[in-house]
């Protein structure tokens, strides 16, 4: 099977993330860091600015604006989510 570098960008994100909750700035620090060991290793992610930017406005709670406490699941939805806005995949 041939994944393509968001998809492995997630997968990475699942593995390696913290299991307990943790706040939003933690947890784009966290997809950031995928990033850059993705990257180092010779992959270029187009569009990677945006989707950091459209992350950190979708890690927000809708029923509670004020609660800053993310789960790695969610959190990884949610970053499937913003790839599929902003790349179309």
């Amino acid at each position: 099977m041939n994944m393509s570098i968001y998809d492995l960008i997630v997968n990475a994100f699942t593995a390696e993330a913290n299991r307990t909750n943790q706040n939003r700035r933690t947890r784009l620090r966290e997809v950031r860091k995928v990033g850059q060991n993705i990257e180092s290793k010779g992959g270029k992610i187009q569009h990677w600015d945006q989707i950091l930017d459209e992350l950190e406005t979708a890690l927000v709670h809708d029923y509670d604006t004020k609660r800053d406490s993310f789960g790695y699941k969610e959190t990884a939805k949610r970053l499937k989510q913003v790839i599929s806005e902003v790349t179309g995949h």
